[in-house]
């Protein structure tokens, strides 16, 4: 595995462990937030896991719904 492909992984598992934090914050479960952005509750739990990329479209309206900055779901 390359450096970079490494460096992905870990921020996307980050990101999805920052984006549970949030959803469990705002007091969703994560078919409540599946319904809210059109997706489904299995996407939202691979996201949540790193093991499925989102698109920043969707992340943009996760963010907006959990009264979050974008920017709060990457390594500071």
């Amino acid at each position: 595995m390359s450096e970079t492909s490494g460096e992905r992984i870990r921020v996307t598992k980050n990101m999805g462990s920052r984006l549970r934090a949030a959803r469990e914050n705002k007091g969703l479960t994560q078919g409540q937030l599946a319904a809210l952005i059109e997706a489904s509750q299995q996407q939202i739990d691979r996201y949540e896991h790193g093991d499925l990329d989102i698109a920043v479209e969707r992340l943009f309206d996760v963010a907006k719904i959990l009264d979050i900055a974008m920017i709060d779901l990457f390594d500071a």
